[in-house]
């Protein structure tokens, strides 16, 4: 249902483009794959295993307007057990969504990541000032072609291909790992290009900028609408409810909140990554405290999926962590 309202959304334009593309075998671009949903299933009976079991009315529930995270959402309600009919779940139209960077609805965010974009770019090699250890992004620039350069706007951004080889990878691997990635390219030219891309949207979070500006300015636009979620979720649960609060986005939800938190290990988030914020009450003097679990850096590869829970965050006062978190909500 669309937020605030029990009417559902505008039909998605993303879920619409990208369903145009007809992969081999039949799939569509963009769709949650086999793997994908196995993975969201694995992640909710982790969820239930690490918090026991939940009723419907503990928990509330949110995504994206995109089709495989409403899926993804779908996959982990049921692996913690609960019949997702029963259980609203709220959305918006990609217009209002707050789960991302805003650069369409936000002219000085927009203008922030041009200019990244035109500092990391040459003619020559694309990101010439991003360190290249071992030169495995220069060999890959060598061997992708020139149409799929201009098809993927390649090296000038590194994203898009990102996306497309890693999903590729994925999918030979889930098949049996029997497929090779195209044009030869090697493990370690995908896990730089992984990197890469890394790179280049934290500049787009204030993340290295080195030319005078104000980072908490740039992270407040690209990630202050996702924070003040995040944080009106926690003074509910301070509150007594719900006792279960799910956001499903994308790596572009998981990586802003990483950096919000100051806890961006510089890597692309894999595959079903999830940052858990858990809202501890000790018992001798219902003090608040807030300790963060994340299962991204046990990924062995770029294409690899999220591993096990661990802790980022020993547990801390909630008072100067919500005050931390309050600078930057929008």
């Amino acid at each position: 249902r669309g937020l605030g309202t029990d009417a559902p959304p505008r039909p998605s334009l993303v879920d619409a483009s990208q369903r145009k593309h007809v992969l081999p075998g039949g799939g569509r671009s963009g769709e949650l794959t086999a793997a994908g949903w196995a993975q969201a299933r694995a992640l909710g009976e982790a969820l239930r295993e690490r918090y026991g079991a939940v009723s419907p009315d503990e928990v509330s529930a949110r995504t994206t307007h995109v089709s495989r995270c409403v899926l993804t959402l779908r996959g982990v309600l049921l692996g913690l057990g609960l019949e997702t009919s029963r259980l609203p779940v709220d959305t918006r139209h990609a217009t209002e969504e707050t789960m991302t960077p805003a650069t369409r609805r936000c002219p000085s965010l927009a203008a922030h990541w041009q200019s990244c974009r035109a500092a990391l770019r040459t003619p020559e090699t694309g990101h010439a000032s991003a360190p290249d250890p071992g030169g495995h992004f220069a060999s890959l620039i060598a061997k992708v072609p020139a149409d799929a350069k201009d098809a993927f706007g390649f090296p000038s951004t590194a994203v898009p291909l990102k996306d497309a080889l890693i999903a590729l990878d994925s999918l030979n691997r889930a098949g049996g790992g029997g497929g090779a990635l195209p044009w030869g390219v090697t493990e370690p030219e995908l896990q730089a290009l992984d990197d890469r891309a890394a790179a280049e949207v934290a500049l787009l979070l204030g993340v290295d900028l080195g030319d005078g500006a104000d980072p908490d300015e740039i992270l407040r636009l690209a990630a202050g609408p996702l924070v003040a979620d995040v944080l009106a979720g926690l003074d509910a649960a301070a509150r007594g409810a719900p006792r279960l609060r799910l956001l499903s986005g994308h790596d572009t939800t998981v990586k802003p909140f990483l950096v919000a938190l100051d806890l961006y290990d510089r890597r692309w988030p894999p595959f079903c990554a999830c940052i858990i914020v858990e809202l501890l009450r000790r018992k001798a003097d219902d003090a608040l405290a807030v300790r963060i679990l994340y299962n991204g850096k046990t990924a062995a590869t770029a294409s690899a999926a999220a591993g096990d829970f661990y802790v980022v965050l020993e547990p801390t006062p909630f008072a100067p962590f919500r005050a931390r978190l309050s600078e930057l909500a929008l």
